[in-house]
């Protein structure tokens, strides 16, 4: 997924201003013959570090809707290709944060969650994100939030330290009460 997403990267940045862009990582596997994934929903395309023998091949996200808030470019993506096991967005690169995504729930009627919208989903899935030729991921690991990235990516102190911060804000977001 992780050299699928960096190969088609370019595909989704945004140079300048402008609406983001968005395509999906889609699994093919190596093996045509009919399986049940074992694990569960929540676990199936997670983590990034472990991938099955198969192909991905990326696909845009024609379908995509940009938008726009006060503070930042938003995108949404409405239709999921059946076989989707990661999805990557670029954010503009002359009018955003670097890879800092804006996450605000108080925003009405629709809260912005961010860079972790995918792994909100009943069968979650990382998400991938360009900025200034850089690519990072969200992504979960026992119930972890995380945001990975490769050792000799640049980032500024401030960048790091938003990140971190929406980190741990967001975490919350997938606790589970247990009864």
């Amino acid at each position: 997924m992780i050299a699928t997403m960096n190969s088609s990267g370019k595909d989704i940045a945004v140079r300048g201003q402008g609406p983001e862009k968005g395509a999906f990582i889609v699994r093919a596997p190596l093996d045509f013959s009919p399986k049940a994934d074992d694990r569960p929903a929540s676990e199936r395309n997670l983590p990034l570090i472990k991938p099955k023998r198969e192909m991905y091949y990326p696909m845009l996200a024609l379908s995509a809707e940009p938008g726009s808030t006060n503070t930042a470019n938003t995108l949404s993506f409405r239709h999921i290709p059946v076989g989707t096991v990661a999805i990557g967005h670029g954010h503009p690169d002359g009018d955003s944060l670097g890879m800092i995504d804006d996450w605000n729930p108080s925003y009405k009627p629709d809260p912005i969650i961010g860079d972790v919208s995918s792994l909100l989903r009943g069968d979650p899935m990382p998400m991938a994100t360009v900025s200034k030729g850089r690519i990072g991921w969200h992504q979960m690991e026992n119930g972890r939030l995380q945001f990975m990235y490769p050792v000799e990516m640049d980032f500024s102190n401030y960048e790091a330290e938003k990140i971190q911060e929406n980190l741990d804000r967001q975490q919350f977001l997938f606790q589970r009460k247990v009864p």
